[in-house]
C-alpha cells in the first residue's frame, strides 16, 4: 500500500479495532442471517471477536428515550405555569398602578 509506505503488504493485514456494517435490506431476517454467518465465522476460525447487534439494545434505548421525553414534558409544563404566574401577576401590578 502506497500511504503505509509498503508497511502493510496488503488489505487482508491492517489491523482494526472495529467494523461497522450497514445492510440495504435491514429487515429482522437479513440481519439475522448476517450475524448468524458472522458469528458461525467467527467461531471455526477462532478469532478473538465480540458482535453487537443494536436490537439487543433497542427496547432499552426506547424506554430511556421515553422518560427522556416524559421528563422534558414535565419541566416545559413547570416552566409555562411559572410564565402564566408571572403574566399574571405582573398585569395585576399593572392594572393596580
Amino acid at each position: 500500500m502506497k500511504l503505509a509506505g509498503d508497511l502493510i503488504p496488503s488489505v487482508d493485514s491492517i489491523p482494526f479495532d472495529k467494523l461497522l456494517i450497514k445492510l440495504k435490506n435491514q429487515n429482522d431476517a437479513t440481519v439475522s442471517a448476517v450475524y448468524g454467518a458472522l458469528n458461525d465465522y467467527i467461531k471455526t476460525s477462532g478469532i478473538k471477536a465480540i458482535i453487537w447487534d443494536y436490537r439487543d439494545f433497542s427496547a432499552s434505548i426506547a424506554k430511556s428515550q421515553a422518560l427522556t421525553d416524559t421528563i422534558f414534558s414535565a419541566v416545559t409544563l413547570m416552566v409555562m405555569i411559572l410564565s402564566f404566574f408571572s403574566l399574571i401577576s405582573s398585569m395585576t401590578a399593572n392594572i393596580y398602578e
